[in-house]
C-alpha cells in the first residue's frame, strides 16, 4: 500500500524521468514526422520514443554513463554515497581498534555492532530505489491516462453512439482476434507464464481511445457511431482483462491496484460523459498533442529500463514479437470484420472491412503500450513481453495506410454493386 510520505519522492522521480526523456522523444518524433514516415504521426511518435528510450536508457546510457543512468532511473544515489561513507568509516574504526592490540573477539563484536548500524543505510538505499521504480511506473501510467483523457475529451459525437449487437461483436472480435493467438503462442511457444501470456494478449488486442478523429481517414465508415461504439467496447474489454489480472494477483490496495482502479474510473467517465469539442480543428490539435508529445514520451518511458540489445535476441522475446507482428494488425482487423459481418445490422456487413480498419486507425498503438505499462507496473510482464507489445504497436500504426487501401477494395469485392460508391465516398472524405 502506498503511504502518504512516499508521494513526494515519487512525484519528484516522475518529474526527473519525464524531464530526461520528453524533450528527446518529442524531437525524434518530430524529425520522423517531418520526414514523412510511413504511418504518419502515430507511428512517428512510437518510433521516436523508442529511439529516445534506447539512447537514454539501459541500452546505451547505462553503458556509457552508468552514474547518470542510476541517478535518473535507479535512484538512491545520495543514500548509496552515505552507505559507502559509513562503510569506510566503520572499516577505519575497526582497523584502528585492531591496531590497539585488543583481542580478535573484541574486533568481531565491534564489526557486528557496526553492521547493525549500517542496516539502516541499506534500508534507506532500498527504499529510495523502490520509490524510483514506482516513479518510473507512475510516469508511464500518467501518460496512459493522458492518452485516454485526450481521446475521451475531444473525440466528440459520443452522445449519438449506437451500442448495437454488431458493435459489441466487432469489439469482442477485435480483442479476441489478436488476444487468443498471441496468448497461445506466448504460453506454449515462448514459455511465458499463464498470467504473463494473458496480460500480453490483452495489451496486444486492446481497442482504441481515439475512435473518431483519426478514424475519419477511412471515410463514412470511420464516422459511424456504431464504429465509435465498437472501438470503445474493444478498449473496455482489453483494459478489463489487464485490470483483472492486476487485481487478482496484487490486490486492489497495492500500488498497481490503485493505479488500475484509477484508470478504470477514468475509462468509465470517458464512456459515460465525453464533453469534448466537436470542431475538427480542436480535435486535430488534441490528436497532434497525443502523437507529438504524449505517445513518444510514453514509449520512451516504457523502453528506457530495458536493455534492448540483451533482451531482444532472447527466444521468448523473438517468439512473442513475431506473434505480435502477425496478429496485432491483421488478427485484430479480421476479428473485427468477422463481428461486423456476422452480426452487423444494415450497412454493418457491406462496409465491414472499412469499419474494422477504422477501429485500428485511432492511436491504438499508444493504448497498447500503456496497457503493457500497467501490466508491467504489477510485475505481470517482463522485458521480453514489453518489447513484444512495442513491436506490435509500431507495426499496427505503420500499416494503417495499407489497411485503408485494402479495406476499400475488399468491401468492393464483397459488394460489387456498391463498390464504386464506397470508393467515391472514401476518396471524397480523404481530400
Amino acid at each position: 500500500m502506498l503511504r502518504t510520505d512516499e508521494l513526494a519522492p515519487i512525484a519528484l522521480g516522475v518529474i526527473v524521468i519525464l524531464a530526461a526523456l520528453a524533450p528527446a522523444s518529442v524531437i525524434f518524433a518530430w524529425l520522423l514526422r517531418a520526414g514523412r514516415m510511413v504511418g504518419g504521426g502515430a507511428a512517428a511518435g512510437i518510433l521516436g520514443g523508442a529511439i529516445a528510450g534506447t539512447l537514454l536508457g539501459a541500452t546505451v546510457l547505462h553503458k556509457s554513463a552508468p552514474g547518470v543512468y542510476e541517478t535518473i532511473y535507479v535512484g538512491g544515489a545520495a543514500e548509496t554515497r552515505e552507505l559507502h561513507e559509513a562503510q569506510r568509516e566503520a572499516d577505519r574504526d575497526a582497523a584502528a581498534l585492531a591496531a590497539t592490540g585488543v583481542t580478535r573477539e573484541a574486533v568481531t563484536e565491534y564489526r557486528a555492532g557496526a553492521n547493525r548500524k549500517l542496516a539502516s543505510y541499506v534500508d534507506a538505499v532500498s527504499r529510495a530505489q523502490r520509490l524510483r521504480a514506482r516513479a518510473l511506473d507512475s510516469a508511464g501510467l500518467l501518460l496512459l491516462g493522458a492518452v485516454m483523457a485526450l481521446g475521451a475529451g475531444w473525440a466528440g459525437r459520443v452522445r449519438r453512439r449506437r451500442l448495437t449487437g454488431g458493435a459489441v461483436a466487432s469489439g469482442f472480435g477485435l480483442v479476441a482476434g489478436a488476444g487468443i493467438p498471441v496468448c497461445c503462442a506466448a504460453a506454449w511457444l515462448a514459455g511465458l507464464s499463464n498470467i504473463e501470456a494473458w496480460t500480453l494478449a490483452a495489451a496486444v488486442g486492446i481497442g482504441s481511445a481515439w475512435p473518431t478523429p483519426a478514424a475519419r481517414s477511412i471515410g463514412v465508415a470511420g464516422r459511424s457511431p456504431e464504429t465509435d461504439a465498437a472501438s470503445m467496447v474493444a478498449l473496455c474489454m482489453g483494459l478489463a482483462a489487464v485490470v483483472m489480472a492486476v487485481l487478482s494477483t496484487r490486490g486492489p490496495r497495492s500500488f498497481a491496484g490503485v493505479w488500475s482502479l484509477a484508470i478504470v474510473a477514468a475509462a468509465v467517465a470517458a464512456c459515460a460523459w465525453r464533453a469534448g469539442s466537436r470542431r475538427p480543428r480542436s480535435q486535430r490539435r488534441a490528436l497532434a498533442m497525443c502523437n507529438g508529445v504524449v505517445t513518444p514520451t510514453l514509449t520512451a518511458v516504457c523502453i528506457a529500463p530495458i536493455d534492448v540489445a540483451a533482451v531482444f535476441p532472447a527466444r521468448a522475446c523473438v517468439i512473442a514479437s513475431i506473434a505480435a507482428l502477425l496478429f496485432a494488425s491483421d488478427g485484430r482487423w479480421f476479428g473485427a470484420w468477422l463481428g461486423w459481418r456476422l452480426v452487423g445490422e444494415g450497412s454493418g456487413g457491406s462496409d465491414a472491412w472499412r469499419r474494422s480498419a477504422a477501429m485500428l486507425a485511432g492511436n491504438v498503438g499508444a493504448v497498447s503500450i500503456g496497457a503493457g505499462a500497467l501490466g508491467r507496473s504489477a510485475g505481470l510482464i517482463g522485458d521480453p513481453a514489453m518489447l513484444a507489445v512495442l513491436v506490435g504497436a509500431l507495426f499496427v500504426e505503420t500499416t494503417g495506410g495499407l489497411r485503408r487501401v485494402f479495406a476499400v477494395r475488399l468491401d468492393a469485392m464483397a459488394n460489387p454493386g456498391e463498390g464504386a460508391t464506397g470508393r467515391d465516398e472514401d476518396r471524397g472524405n480523404d481530400s
